[in-house]
């Protein structure tokens, strides 16, 4: 199984090029046919295209159940490794409270399985959950690392491993920290893009370092053994991001895998339509006339509109 962590293209806030995404795509289906693998979106990826993307590869097969209905945002995997039966809860960077309590409804349907939660952004290289703040726009309702703790990681026993990214980082961050139920459950942060900047900038390479963390886990499923290697330069990279640690795993339920479960997926509510006409100062909302302060303009090839309007 090959596990992203976000931001599969590079252009920031979701402002994508379609030739971005065709890279991407052409990287995936390389090992489309071979190894499975589940791509979660990072901030640099607009919804839109990573929909659009992940329709077109082998992941929406892997799929056993998801938030919404035809959204790759928020899904879940069932799976077994040796018999041991696990369950990969991928969500996306931009969850609120829903999503919380979807995730929490799914892990609830599984208590025998051991459960890896992936999100891009989860944890900071100094060993502390990320912020409100530290993200890109602190005053959207994304949960903050703590948030994601107390409300999912910390309150299930059968939850084992928590993986992110978006932080730079040379070193494997990992903490392990006891939930309420007196289970260790263990954060790692994996995310060379500083490295890769670095190394590019030096001419060590044209294309970074394409570092990768292989895991290695023991036939009970209770030791995790970690390799961070550089495929570009076909190197360990650093001796300390080499390492063996134990896991609190639930491994006393033989795995036998049913029919995917019934997690329905959330029901689209009808949203609220607003309607404006370039350069003029009247719109309306679900049919009601509204004065605008300032008219929708169209500059250098982009619509422009009152944002302050549209966010209230």
């Amino acid at each position: 199984m090959v596990i992203g962590l976000g931001d599969i293209t590079d252009t920031l806030n979701g402002d994508n090029t379609e030739y971005e995404w065709k890279v991407a795509l052409d990287g995936m289906k390389v090992i489309d046919e071979y190894v499975p693998h589940i791509p979660i979106r990072g901030n640099h990826d607009s919804i839109f295209w990573y929909n659009r993307i992940m329709a077109q590869t082998s992941y929406k097969n892997l799929i056993d159940g998801a938030f919404k209905e035809n959204d790759y945002r928020n899904t879940y995997v069932d799976f077994s490794v040796g018999g041991i039966p696990y369950l990969f809860l991928n969500l996306d960077f931009d969850i609120g409270a829903e999503e919380l309590e979807w995730a929490c409804k799914v892990v609830e349907q599984f208590p025998n399985h051991n459960v890896i939660v992936s999100r891009h952004g989860h944890m900071n290289h100094d060993y502390t959950p990320l912020t409100r703040g530290e993200w890109l726009n602190p005053s959207l309702p994304r949960l903050s690392g703590d948030e994601l703790w107390d409300g999912l990681l910390s309150k299930y026993e059968n939850i084992v491993l928590c993986l992110s990214g978006h932080i730079g980082s040379e070193l494997v961050i990992t903490t392990q920290r006891e939930g309420v139920n007196g289970n260790t459950v263990t954060e790692m942060l994996l995310d060379f893009q500083d490295c890769d900047v670095t190394a590019t900038k030096a001419g060590y390479s044209e294309g970074g370092l394409g570092t990768v963390n292989m895991f290695y886990f023991s036939e009970d499923g209770k030791t995790l053994t970690v390799e961070t290697y550089a495929t570009i330069n076909e190197k360990f990279f650093h001796d300390h991001n080499q390492f063996t640690i134990e896991l609190d795993m639930v491994t006393d339920t033989k795995y036998v895998k049913g029919e995917k479960k019934d997690v329905p997926p959330r029901v689209e509510e009808k949203g609220t339509e607003i309607k404006m006409t370039i350069d003029s100062l009247t719109a309306t909302v679900n049919g009601e006339a509204k004065s605008l302060d300032a008219a929708p303009i169209i500059r250098n090839s982009r619509t422009m509109l009152p944002v302050r309007f549209v966010a209230e």
